[in-house]
């Protein structure tokens, strides 16, 4: 077998051999494994301490309780925060004061004079640093903490941390620019089994006796062997145990270095504090028993209900105001929301830090929302307690397009002596009006409320675009497009996939659950590129937490040529002043064979924006419009010349007012 380091022996400057060994998870006598002065070892506190570290790690800065908190709502547990204070309270790694987490590391040195922090070798604080933590991490953020144990800002820190953990013999590289300090993995090179397991103790590990008489190991792969040794206990298992049976197996060929990369393959296992290793599957039943945990030590945490909070109301005189400096951080926080709007209650919980059993906490509430409802130039209401910054969001995103926006003319017919454009209800509706109206298929802004039986799949919806949404580059949000496009918040920046021959780039696109439209440059763009001015396809398709968009063939009822479009941008002009009883008499004289409602209405909105009740209405209320069937569910509609702008007979009783 392979040896990366003596096998009984600490090289002189490492740390003392009670902090390693205590690091490693036992202690310096032979007293059972432990975290702490006469405790035994916790699967539960372990994964709570290294929550605490991991987030920290990855804020690169302190964290308050309630920071925390929201962490572990978005892996899906709830924490006890007081509990979590009591839980920690003797650990080496986090420390907490003020309602502020921080690290030790960070905090050792602090205190000390300038001069004599940067007297510390930078390799010395790499190794005290991966000493103490005991789990893979890259160059980055090994160099970030490196500099904020040294106070002292280096632009060349990085690439120092990078030369040093290539050159060390104590750090392994499990994963390119990933590193574990050796001593958390097994020491190789005994001359017998039994020594190998005194100089690693692995017999004061809890698991370990089990696990050498009753485990049956029968497979030869590492990751493998690591599953079914994890699947025996039922809980997280330091590297060095995995690695006493994997160098069982494989003998002379056993490399330390190979079993770490293996153990961070994030898809299987997940590293913790101290070498440990879980199942990712098992993450959760560990969550659960880190809630107990807490229980155990906090007893039951208090069940706050934000919602109730905000139902909660003080005397006008008792309102806490947010100060200046606080409504500016909490701008920065919006800006970071990606379209998802603040929760008041929240902020001053979690991002303010003020307990639930704090007097003050329903005034500071009821002030901040006073405050944001007040400032309209940075913040718009999203219902009870919710606000959207404006700026974290592109006012294309937020507004409908007036060119989406259906339009009237208001233009007199001189024979019945009242407008032209009138829309009338179901009743009065010829043909397939009525089904027209409310297909779910042809869904457009201004008509939601018109649309019935909207049910789509969940994975995939095929859009025809219109020459109005080309034009803007929009898509519709339809009713029964809802289930694929599956939007959180009111505003989402997503990234679509194309599917095509080529290595084509993904774009982003905001959607507006609000009005019910994707939009953005780039996708303008993929319109020009794939889809005529009218009736080119969109395909839409989920998988997982990814959309992807692609082109199919047009859709022959809206398809219109690039010539007839210009034909009909032509009378844009006098849009303004025709009705659209007049501008259907136009498009109709210029198609014999007549038109159906889909092809009808794909004409008439590149002129102007219209609804499809006023549509049908104006086709079903004027004499000169017929319809004539051509099929099951097909019909056309003509226009006879010669006759007046009289409403039908019977018709006008339909009529909305």
């Amino acid at each position: 077998m392979e040896s990366r380091t003596e096998p009984t022996t600490l090289e002189p400057d490492s740390a003392p051999a009670a902090e390693v060994e205590h690091l490693n998870g036992v202690d310096g006598d032979d007293s059972e494994l432990t975290t702490g002065p006469e405790e035994e070892f916790s699967p539960a506190l372990l994964f709570l301490e290294d929550f605490v570290v991991t987030a920290l790690l990855s804020a690169g800065r302190p964290l308050r309780n309630g920071e925390l908190a929201q962490k572990a709502e978005a892996q899906g547990w709830t924490l006890n925060r007081p509990a979590l204070r009591e839980a920690l309270a003797a650990s080496k790694r986090v420390q907490t004061a003020d309602r502020e987490w921080e690290a030790t590391w960070r905090l050792t040195r602090r205190h000390l004079p300038r001069e004599e922090r940067l007297r510390v070798p930078v390799e010395a604080l790499v190794r005290e640093f991966l000493e103490l933590i005991g789990k893979p991490l890259p160059v980055p953020v090994i160099a970030r903490e490196v500099s904020a144990m040294r106070n002292a800002p280096d632009s060349n820190i990085k690439e120092a941390v990078a030369t040093i953990l290539r050159m060390a013999r104590y750090a392994l590289e499990v994963a390119p620019g990933v590193y574990l300090h050796e001593s958390f993995a097994l020491v190789t090179g005994a001359p017998r089994e039994d020594v190998l397991i005194r100089e690693n103790r692995l017999h004061l590990d809890p698991d370990f006796e089990g696990l050498t008489e009753f485990a049956q190991i029968e497979s030869k792969d590492p990751a493998n062997i690591a599953r079914e040794l994890m699947e025996f206990t039922g809980g997280p298992l330091s590297q060095k145990v995995i690695g006493f049976f994997v160098a069982r197996v494989q003998g002379a060929t056993f490399s330390t270095a190979k079993l770490a990369g293996v153990l961070n393959d994030r898809t299987q296992f997940q590293p913790l504090l101290n070498g440990f290793v879980m199942l990712q599957e098992a993450v959760p039943s560990l969550k659960e028993a880190a809630q107990e945990f807490l229980v155990e030590v906090g007893g039951e945490a208090e069940a706050i209900d934000p919602e109730a909070l905000l139902r909660q109301r003080v005397p006008a005189k008792d309102v806490i105001l947010p100060s200046e400096e606080a409504l500016v951080a909490l701008r920065d926080l919006g800006r970071n929301a990606e379209g998802e709007p603040i929760h008041t209650a929240k902020i001053v919980l979690n991002n303010w830090d003020v307990e639930p059993d704090d007097p003050t906490l329903v005034a500071q509430i009821q002030g901040l929302n006073e405050a944001l409802r007040r400032d309209t130039t940075n913040w718009m209401p999203f219902g009870m307690g919710r606000f959207l910054l404006l700026e974290s969001v592109p006012a294309a995103a937020r507004e409908v397009p007036a060119a989406l926006k259906p339009a009237t003319a208001t233009v007199r017919n001189r024979t019945t002596g009242e407008n032209f454009d009138l829309e009338m209800d179901d009743e009065g509706l010829d043909s397939d009006g009525a089904a027209f109206v409310h297909s779910p298929e042809w869904d457009d802004i201004g008509e939601e409320n018109e649309v019935e039986g909207a049910r789509g799949a969940a994975n995939i919806t095929r859009v025809p675009v219109l020459n109005h949404h080309y034009e803007t580059g929009t898509l519709r949000i339809r009713k029964m497009d809802e289930g694929v496009w599956d939007l959180k918040s009111p505003f989402s920046h997503l990234t679509l996939y194309q599917r095509g021959d080529g290595d084509e780039a993904p774009f982003e696109v905001w959607a507006a659950r609000e009005n019910g439209l994707v939009s953005g440059e780039a996708l303008k763009q993929w319109f020009n590129e794939n889809l005529g001015p009218s009736g080119g396809v969109a395909k839409i398709e989920r998988e997982g937490d990814k959309l992807f968009i692609s082109r199919e063939p047009f859709d022959s009822r809206v398809f219109l040529t690039e010539r007839r479009v210009e034909d009909l941008e032509g009378l844009r002009a006098s849009a303004a002043f025709l009705s659209l009883y007049e501008l259907l008499v136009k498009i109709l004289s210029d198609s014999k064979s007549g038109l159906e409602l889909p092809a009808l209405w794909a004409n008439v909105n590149v002129v102007r924006r219209t609804s499809k009740r006023l549509l049908v209405s104006v086709l079903s209320l004027y004499s000169p419009f017929v319809s004539k069937q051509r099929g099951q569910n097909s019909w056309v509609w003509t226009m006879e010349t010669g006759k007046d702008a009289d409403f039908k007979k019977g018709k006008r009783r339909f009529v909305r007012e």
